[in-house]
């Protein structure tokens, strides 16, 4: 059976001496999932990390751990980890956690949609951080648009999928009455107007 598991950035925690030098705690990474697979007296675990910016999680994990299971038999300890092992035990099992990682409903854990979902959630968050004392656009036109334009920007740089998209979120009151596409980019035409930017939106 495989065990799956996802970590956020609610979960964090100061790394030991000994952590790898990417956790979840370094600063590029939004999220991380990891999943599990004991075969034949042997447990492998395997890592995937997602930076903010990515738009998919690459195919292979990034981190691989390896460990003797507690109900591994007398002749299992005895063998210890050997290239027979490794090639008859360990690189199934691998192949095996990244086939169900691309394929995540088979084994019930997070998807990777899941993991992406996160990431844009967080990416909207901050966005809706910045733009909480917007001022109305005919009291401060100025103020409004560049708030506005500038917290577009700070999205798009960040490498995300869909930048309109994560502005419509954090523009939107709620998720049963979303603002237009149209409107945000009306607006954001508006404000590369007003501010003087002539860059295309993308």
């Amino acid at each position: 059976m495989v065990k799956r598991k996802i970590l956020t950035g609610d979960e964090r925690h100061e790394p030991g001496p000994d952590a790898p030098k990417r956790t979840l705690d370094s600063p590029e990474v939004g999220a991380c999932s990891s999943a599990e697979l004991t075969r034949d007296g042997w447990t492998v675990f395997a890592t995937w990390y997602l930076n903010w910016g990515d738009a998919r999680l690459q195919v292979g994990p990034e981190r691989v751990e390896i460990w003797l299971s507690p109900d591994a038999d007398d002749e299992t300890r005895h063998r210890g980890l050997n290239s027979t092992v490794l090639r008859q035990t360990i690189e199934p099992a691998l192949v095996e956690l990244i086939r169900r990682q691309a394929a995540p409903g088979q084994s019930g854990g997070p998807s990777m949609a899941e993991l992406l979902t996160q990431v844009r959630d967080h990416h909207s968050k901050q966005a809706r951080e910045r733009l909480a004392d917007l001022p109305r656009p005919r009291s401060d036109a100025e103020g409004y648009y560049g708030t506005l334009l500038d917290t577009y920007e700070q999205i798009k740089a960040s490498g995300v999928a869909d930048p309109v998209g994560v502005l419509q979120d954090a523009l939107s009151t709620s998720e049963a009455y979303p603002m237009p596409r149209g409107t945000v980019l009306s607006k954001l035409r508006k404000a590369r107007k007003v501010m003087g930017v002539h860059r295309g939106l993308e």
